[in-house]
């Protein structure tokens, strides 16, 4: 089994304090594989597990994917190191432990300890469907208001309506000021004691029947900016909030399914990494010769040779045998 290092770069001018950091194992660790996520000291660090839905999962056998999320504080400008163990089950942690907000309707009841609801949204099927005009399901305020620059991202599909997903800073009332998304015009927008400003407009297309996620990030004082998919679909530089923001998500028309929502900490560059074989690692190889003569053998771990090893043995056996060798 492999063990890999994981170097993390930070290209912001400032610091990440326990960033939720995604990383892509592919090509390294096969999905559904048991790992753990350690620091260089061998300590335990927050990690979960994410699904090819984009979910949240804590049980390897549901992780389809080889996608991780590990809480990293990162330097401005530097980097972290982190390992991943393979073979060792660690403890994922789930979405509410990772991100400041989290819920992928997978309970069968709309959790009112997250939601204020409004109309009748229903969830059921891992899935929250809204449906009619101006059905929302806003965060409680009492509990999910967040300071900060953030991240608020959502997987969702419509038909014939208008997906809303908003940061807001009071629960869907007058005197509300917010900036987000509408994926039907893809335009950035606000509202200031309840007038409509478009703030951005972009071209008209819409994906009815597509699930896409949506991405809005906002940086107060300085931007909005916004995502379909890893599209990028404009900039506002006015009408930033600059009050504590809940998240606010709904349909304007028609119906809107939506997965899963998260809310997460604003970094305006996600920190970029590289993947490395770690020493202590170990693996079979397979000798199919009647006979090998004692020599240096190269072994390709997922098509990269990482390493020259010795023959600690001959074998002169008729059958193929199998050896391991630690790196």
């Amino acid at each position: 089994m492999a063990n890999y290092l994981v170097e993390v770069t930070n290209p912001n001018t400032y610091n990440l304090t326990n960033y939720p950091t995604r990383i892509d194992l592919a090509g390294y660790v096969a999905p559904g594989t048991a790992i753990n996520v350690l620091d260089l000291s061998n300590n335990p660090l927050v990690f979960s597990l994410e699904n090819s839905l984009g979910e949240v999962v804590t049980d390897f056998a549901l992780w389809d994917t080889s996608v991780i999320w590990v809480k990293l504080t990162i330097p401005a400008g530097g980097t972290t190191q982190f390992k991943v163990v393979e073979g060792t089950a660690g403890t994922p942690v789930n979405g509410d432990a990772m991100f400041l907000f989290y819920d992928d309707f997978n309970d069968g009841v709309i959790d009112t300890g997250k939601w204020i609801v409004f109309g009748s949204p229903t969830e059921s099927g891992g899935v929250l469907t809204a449906s009619g005009t101006g059905t929302h399901a806003v965060v409680a305020a009492s509990a999910y208001y967040f300071g900060g620059d953030l991240t608020l991202e959502m997987l969702a599909q419509y038909v014939g309506g208008r997906p809303l997903l908003e940061l807001h800073n009071d629960v869907y009332g007058p005197g509300w000021q917010y900036a987000g998304f509408d994926n039907y015009t893809q335009s950035g927008f606000c509202i200031q004691g309840g007038i409509y400003n478009t703030c951005l407009t972009g071209v008209c297309n819409a994906y009815p029947g597509d699930w896409r996620k949506l991405t809005v990030k906002i940086k107060r004082g300085a931007y909005v900016r916004g995502w379909v998919g890893d599209t990028f679909w404009g900039e506002v530089t006015t009408c930033i909030p600059t009050d504590p923001l809940g998240a606010n998500l709904g349909v304007v028309s028609g119906t809107v399914y939506v997965d899963w929502v998260r809310v997460r900490p604003l970094a305006d560059q996600e920190p970029t990494y590289t993947i490395n074989l770690l020493g202590g690692s170990t693996y079979d190889v397979t000798v199919p010769q009647s006979t090998m003569a004692v020599g240096d053998a190269k072994i390709l771990v997922n098509g990269v040779d990482v390493a020259l090893v010795k023959m600690i043995e001959r074998i002169v056996d008729s059958r193929a045998k199998k050896a391991s060798f630690q790196l």
